[in-house]
């Protein structure tokens, strides 16, 4: 298995996104996990938890924090 990115063992990271209070897009989740959105889109559909509004990728930011303490 590949080695994680150093952001899946950032707890603070984890702290951070869970106290946003909106959905996130992909252009905004994407910096903070040290990505691009296109890995994003990519992400969402694989791995990490994600929902979708009509055409549009949101990510829940509490099961993102939560996948994040999971991965670590």
């Amino acid at each position: 298995m590949p080695r994680r990115p150093e952001f899946f063992r950032n707890q603070g990271l984890a702290d951070k996104i869970e106290s946003i209070n909106h959905a996130l897009s992909a252009k905004e989740l994407a910096p903070m996990l040290g990505t691009s959105q296109k890995n994003m889109y990519k992400l969402a559909k694989s791995t990490i938890p994600s929902f979708r509004l009509g055409t549009s990728v949101r990510f829940d930011p509490h099961s993102v924090a939560k996948w994040l303490r999971d991965a670590a």
